[in-house]
């Protein structure tokens, strides 16, 4: 999880189109604890303070994922979530858009082959 924080402090929005910038492959990733993941890289697009423990919350409560998720913070209003299984992802990515406090947030599937070690 460390190599997925590490590359995707990176990311942020292009100036002139407000969009994430990501690269594209297929593969599932492996979480500390050896349990596989299904992570989802996101941003908030805000200038206000977010507070972390209230975000997670809310948006666990809003998905509603069957095997649960994890949220870390991996920068300013960006976060790597990570679900314990495929069909707990592909329902959030399905419902897009999401918005916390009225903010859109950006969500994009972390592919195996995005991360460098």
């Amino acid at each position: 999880m460390d190599d997925i924080v590490h590359q995707y402090k990176q990311m942020g929005i292009a100036e002139d189109k407000e969009e994430l910038i990501f690269d594209d492959d297929d593969e599932r990733h492996t979480a500390n604890d050896g349990k596989m993941t299904f992570p989802l890289v996101g941003k908030v697009l805000t200038d206000r303070k977010i507070k972390l423990q209230i975000f997670k919350k809310l948006m666990a409560s809003l998905w509603r994922p069957v095997k649960g998720v994890s949220t870390k913070e991996i920068g300013e209003k960006r976060y790597i979530f990570s679900f314990y299984h495929n069909l707990d992802m592909r329902c959030v990515l399905d419902e897009c858009p999401w918005f916390f406090e009225r903010n859109l947030l950006i969500l994009k599937e972390i592919k195996a082959n995005n991360v460098r070690t």
